[in-house]
């Protein structure tokens, strides 16, 4: 999935994610609690086999603060990949892989992608 900023063709399950990042982490959301926001999207309460203190300072954060820059700038982002790219930097357990696949996590990231950027929903994102 690919998606920019200023795309405005949401879909029900990201203006729901992005909703429910606002309203939990308003303006402290940031790229480098995109797991611990997962985890939350997901009611999950403890992941199986992940440790996210690994991502502070590492190679990931810095590819997912390109990213977000890249955002910034109005770039298309390509969702799957950042998808491929937690799972690549993270263990997580077939269950929590099988999770995100049936819950739409490329919309979910792409609603992440949106609260960190927009916390005061300049953009009016709102269920029709």
């Amino acid at each position: 999935m690919l998606k920019n900023k200023n795309d405005k063709d949401w879909t029900d399950i990201t203006v729901q994610s992005y909703l429910l990042i606002c309203q939990k982490y308003s303006y402290t959301a940031r790229i480098n609690m995109i797991v611990e926001m997962l985890k939350y999207l997901y009611n999950i309460q403890e992941w199986s086999e992940f440790e996210p203190k690994l991502l502070n300072n590492s190679p990931f954060e810095s590819w997912l603060i390109d990213k977000q820059i890249e955002w910034m700038e109005g770039k298309d982002i390509d969702f799957h990949e950042i998808y491929e790219g937690i799972l690549e930097y993270g263990d997580f357990s077939a269950e929590e892989k099988r999770l995100f696949e049936l819950g739409g996590i490329e919309e979910r990231l792409w609603g992440i992608f949106l609260a960190i950027t927009d916390p005061g929903n300049e953009n009016n994102i709102k269920y029709d």
